[in-house]
């Protein structure tokens, strides 16, 4: 058991939660009055009774929720020394929220629900009698926390929480105030509290003295030094730096794999982020070796589904997802989704992360009602459990936005992609990658709406972006150069887009060397400035490039390949060749009529060609 430095967690004390409960879950907490609820994620809690009541009773719009304040009784001459808890407001940015942080699994039992003026008063007591789940939670991961003085582990729950500032302020004092704590460690959690803010130069100075710390202690410790190169590896990845990346996770696997026992979950860690680093390099059969060697390891220590597995089968999925294995990816997010509603009966955010995923590979197969509906899920779950300015929020905003997009209602996604940056530029006021995706996804409304200026500037902010966080040659970098040099098309600037163009086209090639879509984006658009400058032939040979790559990649169907079929009609009509221009028109409709509404300006501009033309 946890307590502040000053002792001010007296013996018997009432802390308070003010939530918004939907019909649901309220009703469930209403029929177990008298049993035991375990909290399947760090809880935070106030003594001020005043601020919690000013939570629960916080406007919304939503019609479906019931304002609720907790009342949390604690005795801690009865609570076993395994309940974690901790008055943090010493940490806080805002002290006088008086905040107690609960562990993970922490149990209460319910003593009464009770209605006084609308607001649900629920009373817990916390308990003893859940202490198997925790125990079981401590065994399962005693090997991440191995070797941890108290005051480390509880810096990392912080960070764990979310609570970044928090961490990385815990443990600036701890660094300042303390002579018997081990400095490497604290410093490696400075860091690990900055990369999490995407703070990665400064993360990565940290990480440096943390390591230079353990290399140079009398023995060398080079077990822990691990931690460090695969953090390390961790930045370099986000960074682009894929080589570099690879590098440190290797060197990090290489020492787990001398010092630890095979099977050890430290050695999955490493195999699981090698496998991500080979995804992101766009080695597709390595990379799913690596996952599925991390899965097979924590497939063996966890005796029950754990939110571990479900870990590695997520981002076995999205190889799947990434080669257009989407059937196959779907059936791996399932068993995710699965295993994370299992372990978390009451919703998390490893829940919404699933969902998520599950979203993204029905919008890559063109299904975007359904995907809508996932990724809705996983932003109420998110905005549940997260502070409104946390990054997993802006996600969810953002692929709503990108389907809203696809489904052609601009103005509706043009608001979801706003709120998304405006959390990123909140969040990263260092500036980051998502941000720039935010300006490009921006940019990409903006243009449709026929603002060109104004999405030419959101695309050049978003290259500027990733010329200052990536090396030269990045995948993301070719997207805004692609955005770019349709503007440029779009303003009669040929030459100028080609240009473009053809620098993106580089840059997917030397990624996707076996072909991928975005190869075939490129394509299809250089064959558009080809056609305007009234070269068809060279247009129509790109066009059928795009068209023969967009066939392969999406087996189902998609509006991409409806858009190759549209333009390699534009590109006969243009040669007089009207008949083969209407056949290519008609066959494009077809796809249009599947998956875009009636409205969408796409399939309308199509259905207006073909009337015209069949009035020849």
């Amino acid at each position: 058991m946890l307590v502040d430095n000053n002792q001010e967690l007296h013996c018997t004390f009432l802390v308070y939660r003010g939530v918004k409960l939907d019909k649901e879950e309220f009703i469930k907490l209403k029929e177990n009055q008298g049993n035991l609820i375990s909290i399947n994620g760090y809880l935070s809690t106030s003594r001020r009774k005043s601020l919690a009541l000013n939570f629960a009773m916080k406007p919304t719009k939503r019609i479906d929720v019931f304002p609720v304040l907790f009342h949390i009784h604690c005795d801690i001459k009865h609570i076993d020394k395994n309940i974690i808890f901790a008055d943090i407001h010493q940490f806080s940015q805002y002290p006088d929220e008086q905040e107690v942080l609960f562990d993970l699994n922490a149990c209460f039992q319910i003593e009464s629900i009770e209605e006084h003026e609308s607001l649900q008063i629920i009373k817990l007591n916390l308990s003893n009698e859940g202490q198997q789940i925790t125990k079981d939670y401590i065994k399962l991961t005693e090997q991440e926390t191995e070797e941890l003085s108290v005051s480390i582990v509880f810096g990392r729950l912080l960070c764990n929480l979310g609570e970044y500032d928090k961490s990385q302020k815990y443990f600036q004092q701890l660094l300042n105030d303390s002579n018997n704590e081990d400095h490497a460690w604290i410093e490696f959690n400075i860091g690990r509290a900055l990369a999490f803010k995407g703070e990665w130069h400064e993360a990565r100075k940290y990480y440096d003295r943390a390591y230079n710390r353990m290399m140079t202690s009398k023995p060398a410790r080079i077990k822990d030094s691990a931690h460090v190169l695969n953090n390390i590896g961790v930045i370099l990845d986000k960074q682009g730096k894929y080589n570099e990346a690879l590098d440190y996770y290797q060197r990090a696997l290489k020492i787990r794999e001398k010092f630890y026992p095979v099977g050890h979950l430290d050695i999955a860690t490493s195999l699981n982020n090698i496998g991500l680093v080979l995804s992101d390099q766009i080695r597709y059969d390595e990379a799913l070796d690596y996952h599925q060697r991390a899965l097979k390891i924590r497939e063996k220590f966890y005796p029950v589904d754990h939110v571990d597995i479900a870990t590695s089968l997520n981002n076995i999925g999205n190889i799947l997802c990434n080669q257009g294995k989407y059937d196959e990816a779907l059936k791996y997010y399932q068993r995710a989704l699965n295993i994370d509603q299992k372990f978390h009966p009451s919703g998390h955010a490893d829940i919404a992360y699933s969902l998520n995923n599950i979203g993204l590979v029905l919008s890559c197969q063109g299904k975007y009602d359904e995907a809508l509906k996932y990724h809705q899920q996983a932003l109420k779950i998110r905005e549940k459990f997260y502070p409104s300015v946390h990054v997993d929020i802006a996600t969810s905003l953002n692929n709503i936005g990108v389907i809203l997009y696809n489904q052609g209602n601009y103005d509706e996604a043009l608001n979801y992609h706003q709120r998304a940056l405006k959390i990123r530029e909140k969040y990263y006021p260092s500036g980051h990658v998502d941000i720039a995706t935010s300006l490009n996804n921006i940019g990409l409304i903006v243009y449709y709406q026929g603002k060109y200026n104004e999405a030419l500037d959101y695309h050049q902010r978003a290259l500027k972006i990733q010329e200052k966080f990536y090396p030269s040659d990045h995948l993301d970098m070719a997207t805004s150069l692609h955005n770019i040099g349709r503007i440029l098309n779009r303003q009669g600037k040929y030459d100028e887009a080609l240009d473009y163009y053809q620098r993106a086209l580089k840059i997917r090639e030397k990624f996707y060397p076996s072909g991928h879509i975005d190869i075939a984006t490129s394509l299809h658009n250089i064959g558009k400035i080809l056609n305007r400058q009234e070269k068809y032939d060279k247009a129509l040979d790109y066009y059928q490039r795009a068209l023969k790559m967009r066939k392969k990649c999406y087996p189902s169907g998609h509006v991409n390949i409806a858009d190759s079929l549209n333009n390699i009609g534009i590109c006969y009509e243009n040669k007089n060749k009207q008949k083969m221009a209407l056949d290519y028109y008609q066959h494009a409709l077809a796809i249009y009529e599947k998956f875009l509404l009636a409205e969408h300006p796409r399939r309308q501009r199509t259905e207006n060609i073909i009337r015209r033309l069949s009035k020849k």
